[in-house]
């Protein structure tokens, strides 16, 4: 019979090796952007990109994962498992809590930014032309210190964001 909380940790394991997969599916579309794709498909790649982090942070953010995180935490449970898969567990639900705390929306604008932000770079340092990639510099700024706010409002924005 299985250690108390092993069940849960394989079904836990398996969503978030799921993710981590789809995520990365991600860096290969952003490799490829950034290497391979024409410059004219740059519109449909960040709608790929813009997709795939959503369907990613769903996966994230999935309230089964927060049920198993919470069962995970139980005593019972946590002495069923070794300190490899308590470590996990941990970082788990430090994750788990730092999605729940983004919505959807702002992870599509951060990928769709993310795209756009490259193309733009590039454009601009091709042109030797800063204002070609400051707007969305700004945008992407204002993007992450609302993401800052959103995980812990009561920390400074470099502090949240670099943890």
């Amino acid at each position: 019979e299985a250690a108390p909380g092993q069940a849960d940790f394989e079904s836990l394991a398996a969503r978030l090796k799921e993710a981590a997969a789809l995520e990365g599916i991600g860096g290969l579309l952003g490799w490829d952007e950034m290497t391979m794709m024409p410059p004219q498909a740059a519109g449909a790649r960040a709608a790929q990109k813009s997709a795939l982090a959503s369907v990613v942070h769903a996966k994230s953010t999935d309230p089964e994962v927060g049920v198993l995180l919470e069962r995970l935490a139980a005593p019972a449970a946590a002495a069923g498992l070794d300190d490899r898969q308590l470590a996990s567990v941990r970082e788990a639900q430090r994750a788990y809590r730092k999605a729940v705390a983004i919505p959807e929306e702002l992870v599509r604008r951060e990928s769709d930014l993310g795209s756009r932000g490259y193309h733009a770079w590039v454009q601009a340092r091709q042109s030797k032309d800063w204002s070609l990639f400051a707007p969305v510099l700004k945008e992407w700024v204002a993007a992450r210190r609302e993401r800052a706010a959103l995980i812990d409002p009561e920390r400074p924005v470099y502090d949240v964001l670099i943890d």
